[in-house]
């Protein structure tokens, strides 16, 4: 999907330029370390329901495992 590098939009394949920006669209957006390093999660998010407390384990360590709370 192209995006725009300027206002982060994302586009349909076939646009080539950004309606607001005014220009041309990019396959993928750069991230830079200072803006992961700036996010901050201040509110918990569903994820799923889970049959048993095992299997509630299995999925904290998974997400554990990747940096997430």
């Amino acid at each position: 999907m192209p995006w725009c590098p300027k206002c982060k939009a994302e586009y349909r394949e076939g646009f080539n330029l950004c309606a607001n920006c005014n220009i041309e669209l990019v396959d993928e957006l750069e991230r830079s370390s200072d803006e992961d390093a700036n996010v901050v999660y201040d509110k918990e998010a569903f994820l799923i329901t889970v049959a048993n407390a095992s299997e509630a384990l299995v999925i904290e360590a998974l997400l554990q495992s990747y940096g997430i709370s």
